[in-house]
């Protein structure tokens, strides 16, 4: 019963938060500064990537890189005060319960 009550606690709210940038440089600077700053646990650069999407009444396509920030919702808001992540229309918040290792710390 011991180790039952060990792993009843709740873990807390997890998120991956994702944004774009035109470039590769563009995303390793909010990427290593988020990480070092712990206000995520983790980042992934990916991309290229080709982007369709609606912007102001016109369609457009266009080749960018995601940046993915793994991070607890509470580190959410020092995200967007550091202007780390662009706001809106490119972040897309998901809650989702996340392994022990990819917790911020």
């Amino acid at each position: 019963m011991g180790s039952e009550a060990a792993h009843s606690h709740t873990a807390p709210a997890q998120s991956r938060v994702s944004t774009a940038t035109e470039t590769r440089e563009q995303a390793v600077e909010p990427a290593r500064s988020a990480v070092q700053g712990r206000l995520a646990a983790g980042a992934q650069i990916i991309g290229p990537v080709v982007s369709a999407f609606w912007h102001d009444g016109e369609f457009g396509t266009g080749e960018e890189r995601q940046l993915l920030l793994k991070t607890r919702q509470s580190r959410y808001a020092g995200l967007e005060a550091r202007k780390l992540v662009q706001y809106p229309p490119r972040v897309r918040r998901r809650t989702r319960r996340c392994r022990p290792e990819c917790r911020a710390r």
